[in-house]
């Protein structure tokens, strides 16, 4: 296992955002967490990163960790290129105050090449692409050669080309690095054909499954609270299950 999570509980005031969810994630899996709008989804991401600390439970994380947060923050006018930028990434293993080495940007440019913006290297971040600065952030959060790659709602901002050619890149990851992946999204169908299982969370675990197993159940238990949500959901499950 890359992740254990016995038992995360977590409130504010009276009021539970997290309520007793406990799962296994394990290498080479890509789960996908679905669910409406204030179920928790983000603040269990947040936990399992550690920018959440006062939390009831347990999570143990082995190996190292990739973070592609929701919505990255960036300055377009700030010069930095897009090189220095997936260096960057560098700094937690290394400090931020010496020279990087010929074998670190060689580590900097494969990465560039493997999320396809090799030729966007010289270029200044902030000039990019939705699309491609999240290529960019991807290639940061995997330039300290992870185990788990977590991402929150990487598909924000991207196009549906873009999307597409995302997690296809994601997949390719997982299949050779033997990479556990743990992805918040609302794009469902994308989840639905892209994930090995789906977590659905409404402030509790509803179910942690294989894609091909979950029930029309399941997701109405999970999304009861946002129907529109949940049937878009439902149709595409019975679409591409033929229920």
């Amino acid at each position: 296992m890359i992740l254990q999570v016995e038992d995360l509980s977590y409130k504010i005031g009276s009021t539970w955002i997290l309520r007793g969810v406990s799962f296994n994630l394990s290498r080479g899996e890509f789960a996908g967490i679905i669910g409406p709008n204030g179920a928790g989804k983000t603040t269990l991401i947040k936990a399992i990163v550690g920018d959440l600390s006062d939390y009831a439970g347990r999570i143990k994380v082995t190996g190292r960790v990739g973070y592609l947060p929701q919505n990255p923050e960036r300055n377009r006018d700030f010069p930095i290129s897009v090189r220095e930028v997936v260096a960057m990434g560098l700094y937690k293993e290394r400090g931020p105050f010496k020279r990087f080495s010929k074998s670190e940007w060689n580590r900097v440019d494969a990465l560039l090449k493997t999320t396809g913006i090799e030729e966007l290297g010289k270029r200044r971040a902030g000039t990019l692409s939705g699309g491609e600065y999240q290529r960019l952030m991807l290639a940061r959060a995997l330039v300290s050669s992870p185990e788990l790659l977590i991402l929150d709602e990487p598909e924000a901002g991207v196009d549906e080309m873009g999307k597409s050619s995302f997690y296809r890149l994601l997949e390719k990851l997982k299949n050779e690095k033997n990479m556990g992946i743990l992805m918040v999204s609302h794009d469902i169908g994308m989840v639905f054909e892209a994930c090995d299982t789906i977590m659905c969370i409404n402030k509790t675990l509803h179910c942690h499954t294989s894609a091909d197993m979950i029930s029309p159940e399941q997701l109405q238990s999970a999304f009861s609270s946002d129907l529109d949500l949940f049937i878009r959901s439902r149709d595409h499950f019975e679409r591409e299950h033929r229920l």
